[in-house]
């Protein structure tokens, strides 16, 4: 997933980071504190969007853009998504 991931976001400019599956998973998933690190080293405003797979459940991924700029989080769900899931996502990334 990762590196799929990775693949799409090469030819963009440097405007989207890609963010590792393990990094994204635990922010969104309120998991491991220790790997939310990885973001206060890196100018997320420098970035139109960032970009990363979550995985939930340990088997089943969704993507999770994030505009920094513009305050907006975009959470795929290929399986449709819940209410609860979308306001989760969010709180966990305004906590973060």
């Amino acid at each position: 997933m990762d590196a799929f991931l990775h693949l799409l976001c090469l030819p963009l400019d440097g405007s989207v980071l890609h963010v590792a599956s393990t990094v994204w998973t635990a922010i969104f998933l309120g998991q491991d504190p220790d790997k939310h690190r990885y973001l206060s080293e890196v100018q997320i405003l420098e970035y139109d969007h960032l970009v990363g797979a979550v995985n939930e459940g340990g088997f089943h991924w969704s993507l999770i853009v994030v505009q920094p700029k513009d305050n907006k989080v975009l959470y795929i769900n290929p399986m449709g998504e819940q209410n609860v899931s979308q306001q989760q996502i969010l709180q966990q990334w305004i906590i973060h």
